[in-house]
């Protein structure tokens, strides 16, 4: 009965154990077949005329602390469908490796929270056996996918190396998933998302897509979905207004300090910071600086004020043109006030808003941002870091989706 329990626990319910042996930390088990007869694998007839055998060894889960080693015979059968002998699977052996399917199943699972270096360890194989088994699981997976077909997605880019090396994501924003990466940022390969992941009726379907200012991801949205509404992701342009504060904060402490005045001196995060992350203390020491210095306060006034754009409700009265009718007001007004202040990061921001103003209004129709794109981010930045980078692009990617949770 307790064999029984042991042979089932390793999947070798269709063996009998001939012989075991410890040897220092290695736990050696040979098996011999209950079974006299064999399905061809062409024909499918059974037949029992063996032409030869060989003993493998496989690596299986370990057993009470010991690394466990499975000897077992792999046949070779003579069958009528064929002049040579025909080589017979080994049912339990994960194909491709030396090694049983329960153990390529548990380093699949301990790899998608591991590095590999630990998980090789642990399993006592080699590194690269490890990243082999886990990337064919992960690439298995995402060939037999299905297409996928979105109502809205969030498109933005990620940098995985210095030196300008990009990944384009994708992500479904009612799942809540990634489901598209790929390497680069120019136009082709968004691309590709629409020729090779996105079911073509989908594509025609596609409602909003949430995206930064970036040319190429719009063209190929233009291209390929002319119909999607594009919302530039709201806290990508507040980092381009904070970009055009810290421009003119920079002007004027390079004009101060050659008139030998440090006020701005250590105080650059009291410009970035909402009015509302500011403690008492540092809004004192803001509004002292603003005080004394026109240019900056025009500039945090405009800041200030293009972040309350987003602020804006809509109230049980509004319809959904009257509402980005609202926005629109406010927009313009707030690009008068830049003509006024004459600061020219902002006229130079305010400019690439006049053509294409709708970006930002359609903010108010579908109320999307890129935050699920930048959590992600995040999460790629913390896999990277886990395995001291990849060495292989293909699986690099293979484990960002898995992680964003496609596969």
């Amino acid at each position: 009965m307790l064999e029984e329990h042991f042979m089932t626990m390793l999947g070798l319910q269709q063996y009998f154990i001939s012989k075991t042996e410890i040897v220092q930390d290695h736990f050696h088990i040979w098996v011999w077949p209950k079974q006299t007869l064999y399905i061809c694998p062409l024909c499918k007839r059974a037949t029992g005329a063996i032409h030869s055998h060989w003993i493998t060894s496989l690596k299986s889960l370990p057993i009470l602390g010991y690394r466990t080693l499975i000897h077992i015979p792999h046949f070779r059968i003579r069958c009528e469908c064929q002049s040579h002998p025909v080589s017979i699977e080994i049912a339990i052996r994960m194909p491709g490796f030396q090694v049983t399917r329960r153990l390529a199943q548990a380093i699949i699972e301990a790899a998608r929270d591991m590095p590999l270096k630990l998980v090789s360890r642990l399993y006592g194989v080699n590194w690269n056996t490890a990243r082999d088994i886990d990337r064919e699981y992960l690439k298995s997976r995402i060939e037999s996918a299905d297409p996928v077909a979105p109502n809205s997605i969030g498109v933005d880019e990620v940098s995985y190396r210095r030196g300008h090396r990009y990944l384009t994501l994708v992500c479904d924003r009612d799942t809540h998933r990634l489901i598209f990466v790929t390497k680069g940022r120019r136009c082709e390969n968004l691309a590709e998302f629409f020729t090779s992941r996105i079911d073509p009726a989908a594509s025609r379907c596609l409602e909003a897509v949430s995206m930064d200012m970036w040319d190429p991801y719009e063209k190929a949205i233009r291209q390929h979905a002319p119909q999607a509404a594009i919302i530039y992701d709201r806290f990508h342009l507040i980092r381009m207004v904070n970009d055009c504060v810290d421009q003119v904060r920079r002007r004027e402490q390079k004009r101060l300090e050659e008139e030998g005045c440090r006020l701005l001196k250590h105080h650059r995060y009291l410009f970035l910071r909402g009015q509302e992350r500011l403690k008492p203390d540092q809004q004192q020491t803001l509004a002292e600086i603003l005080r004394q210095n026109e240019p900056l306060e025009s500039a945090y006034i405009l800041k200030e004020q293009f972040r309350q754009l987003y602020d804006l409700a809509p109230t049980p009265q509004d319809t959904t043109p009257s509402f980005v009718q609202k926005g629109f007001q406010i927009l313009i007004g707030w690009m008068n006030k830049v003509a006024e202040s004459g600061l020219s990061p902002f006229l130079q921001f305010a400019k690439s808003l006049k053509k294409r103003y709708m970006g930002v209004l359609n903010y108010f129709r579908y109320p999307l941002t890129n935050g699920l794109s930048e959590g992600l981010n995040n999460k790629i930045a913390t896999l990277s870091k886990r395995a001291y980078g990849f060495r292989n692009m293909e699986y690099f990617t293979l484990k960002i989706y898995q992680q964003g949770g496609f596969i």
